[in-house]
């Protein structure tokens, strides 16, 4: 079988959904010694390999974009395949061969970002519908779609009205960084946050418990938020300056924003944090408290959406509107060196669930099956 596989959106720099692409076609040519592929790649993009199997389409085509519904379809045809592997939903609407999609989640249905768009109201309300229309035509036309946890199985199954027989859950890995991380740690002690800056992250909320906890005996540590940047990084480093001024001249800690390191910067700052926060109010799946239990991090998340599936006992959950519950989830880990230690232990079991290798098997199981 010739698979196609929409690899624009390759590599961390592009977020989840590009670590998810790297990850999958790293494995996939680990395990696959029979089916030949070919990658629609950004210019420059290269995909390492040693088969005659694999070839790179280049494609400079931006996604989202008008180009991507009439450029990037006329080079689908160009090069065709058996089976096209779309790892997000923003499907060409009049591509009409046999295709498999990856739904990873529906915040833009559940939690639409009007203010994360610089047009006017009606360019953007034509995009919104735009995108509705894009998301049915991808998960109805398909042969099969795959999602990253039963949760976000569960809401497309009742969001778009999927049938359950058409979805497989294909759980998303972690990987094993061979980084070399620094062993010297922070003179302060700090939390950590990581993620895109959006409004269902939910770190304005956040910023508020840190504030908070100024009559605390954590009050002089630091809250660190990395990531990529995004749409709201102004913002949430405003909000954080506004918050810094205010408690200028304590002994209380700051916020500090990190956006765009490399990830040897982020996993330093993994090991190094006393205390891993995930607050978001929804996820499809979640790796950041994933990659923080890696680094023997103890987490605190949201205890809504995907966290309870993914994380399992393996982290603190609590309620992401409650403050007193966050301020008393981050007394009770610095307070209590047992609780902390399970945290860590219960960590590790917890990521011998995902992998990788097991993503991409169930992927590959899954083309298998598309066209039968």
């Amino acid at each position: 079988m010739h698979i196609g596989i929409d690899s624009r959106m390759y590599g961390p720099k592009n977020g989840g959904i590009g670590r998810y692409v790297e990850q999958l076609i790293t494995n996939l040519l680990e395990i696959d010694r029979t089916n030949t592929y070919t990658f629609f790649v950004q210019p420059n993009q290269t995909i390492p390999h040693h088969s005659k199997r694999i070839r790179l389409i280049e494609t400079p085509i931006r996604w989202y974009s008008l180009a991507e519904q009439t450029i990037f379809l006329s080079l689908l045809k160009k090069h065709p395949v058996d089976l096209m592997h779309f790892p997000h939903w923003n499907v060409p609407l009049l591509f009409n061969k046999p295709f498999i999609v990856t739904i990873h989640d529906l915040i833009l249905i559940h939690h639409p970002n009007r203010k994360a768009s610089t047009l006017p109201l009606p360019l953007y309300k034509l995009k919104y519908a735009a995108f509705k229309k894009i998301l049915n035509h991808a998960v109805n036309a398909s042969q099969h779609i795959l999602t990253v946890s039963n949760f976000s199985k569960q809401d497309i199954i009742k969001t778009l009205n999927i049938p359950s027989k058409k979805i497989t859950t294909t759980h998303l890995g972690v990987s094993h960084s061979n980084q070399q991380t620094s062993s010297q740690t922070s003179n302060v002690p700090y939390m950590l946050a990581v993620g895109v800056q959006y409004p269902h992250k939910n770190l304005t909320f956040l910023m508020d418990v840190f504030e908070s906890l100024k009559q605390s005996p954590e009050s002089h540590w630091n809250l660190v938020i990395a990531g990529p940047k995004g749409p709201f990084s102004k913002q949430t480093q405003q909000y954080a300056n506004n918050i810094n001024k205010k408690i200028e001249g304590s002994k209380n800690g700051r916020i500090f924003c990190r956006f765009n390191l490399p990830d040897e910067n982020i996993a330093d700052l993994y090991k190094n944090a006393q205390i891993f926060l995930f607050p978001s109010l929804y996820e499809g799946f979640g790796l950041p408290p994933l990659e923080a239990m890696q680094a023997s991090t103890p987490v605190i998340a949201s205890n809504v959406s995907c966290m309870p599936e993914i994380l399992g006992g393996a982290a603190c959950l609590v309620n992401p509107t409650s403050q007193q519950e966050w301020m008393n989830a981050i007394h009770t880990i610095t307070t209590n060196p047992t609780y902390k230690y399970t945290l860590t232990s219960r960590g590790h079991e917890q990521l011998k669930r995902y992998s990788w290798i097991s993503c991409a098997s169930s992927t590959l199981a899954a083309y298998n099956s598309a066209l039968k």
